[in-house]
Parts: C-alpha cells; structure tokens; sequence
C-alpha cells in the first residue's frame, strides 16, 4: 500500500517544482479516492496487518524510485520513442543485475512453468507494460500517470479472485470500487489534449 500509495504523491509534489505541471483540483480528488480505496482494499484482505519500519522506509524508498523515474523520463519523451528509451533502460539494468546471477538458483528457468513465468514478466509485465506507460506519459502528466497506476491492485485484486481463489470480501469490493471510481473521475474530469497532441490533462 505504501509502496503504490505513495508514488503518486511523490510524483505530484516533483511535477509540480520539477516540470512545472503543477496539479489540478480534480488530480487532488481522483487520487484521494483511489488512495483511500487502495488502503480499504490493503486491510480489508482478512490478514493480520504487520507493520515493519525497514518494511516501510523500503516501500517508501521504493515509491520515490519510481516517482523519480516518472519525473525524470517526462522531457525525454519529447525528443526519443518511448520504445527506444525502454530498450536502453532494460538493457542497462539487465547489465547492472547480471552479476547477481552468479549468486542465484536457475535451475527453475528450465521447468515449462519457470520459463512461462519469466517470459510473461520479461515480455507482458515489464517491457510492454511500461512502453505503454510511457507512450501515454507523451500527452498526459507525470502525476495523473502515477494516479492512473493505481489500477495495478485492481488486476492483481480480479486475478487473485478468479485464479487463486482468494477471499472477496464486502471490503476488498469497497476498495476496488473506490480505486476505479478515483481513476474514472479524473479520466473523464481532466481536459482532453488538444489535436496535436501537446496539450497535458492538467492545466
């Protein structure tokens, strides 16, 4: 929850000093929203909540990682293909991680199931899910791309439903609801970009 949670805080508080997108009044209700649905959604799983202070300072270390990256990677798409920008940054982090290798079990990347696992997070999870994020990044702001991200719990949420057959509980709908109701409202709230496609969603 912290780790989601924060990243659109963070990348709002940065947008606004950094790329001068300074948020708008329906950015602030639509993340609100989803934020109280992601932690509804976080204490309503039926297990016991445990707090950790590394636990915490390491999700929040990791919500100001990505919340850099969003703010970081906003000018370059003005001038580079999000494609072109993701294959650089998997390629120097797939460089910087590979002596990691030579300390870690692979023998499960050779069962049918290891190797499905790793294809759909290299292909599905990682490299096409964040082109995607960036291609919308192009007309859309830093902090409502952060906000939209939410919907990550909703998907996991279904999935773990359907697949996994884990509780849905009254609570856990409350907090899916709350979620897509957030991001809903500040899709149809925030203007729409102009023709060519210069125009951010928030003014």
């Amino acid at each position: 929850m912290v780790a989601i949670g924060g990243c659109p805080i963070v990348v709002g508080i940065l947008g606004w000093f950094v790329l001068k997108e300074k948020p708008a009044k329906n950015w602030y209700a639509g993340t609100i929203l989803a934020l109280c649905g992601l932690a509804v959604l976080t204490l309503g799983t039926g297990s016991d909540v445990q707090f950790s202070m590394l636990g915490l300072a390491l999700a929040v270390l990791g919500a100001c990682s990505y919340a850099v990256f969003l703010v970081a990677i906003k000018p370059v798409l003005q001038h580079h293909d999000p494609s072109q920008i993701m294959t650089v940054i998997f390629l120097l982090g797939g460089l910087s991680l590979a002596p990691l290798l030579c300390a870690q079990p692979l023998g499960w990347l050779l069962t049918p199931r290891g190797a499905l696992v790793a294809a759909d997070l290299a292909t599905l999870t990682t490299s096409l899910s964040f082109t995607l994020v960036l291609y919308g990044m192009k007309t859309t702001s830093a902090a409502v791309t952060s906000t939209l991200g939410l919907a990550e719990p909703i998907g996991a949420a279904v999935l773990g439903f359907m697949v996994l057959n884990e509780p849905c509980t009254q609570q856990t709908l409350l907090g899916l609801l709350c979620i897509l109701a957030g991001m809903v409202f500040l899709i149809v709230s925030s203007p729409k970009p102009s023709c060519n496609g210069s125009q951010s969603v928030l003014n």
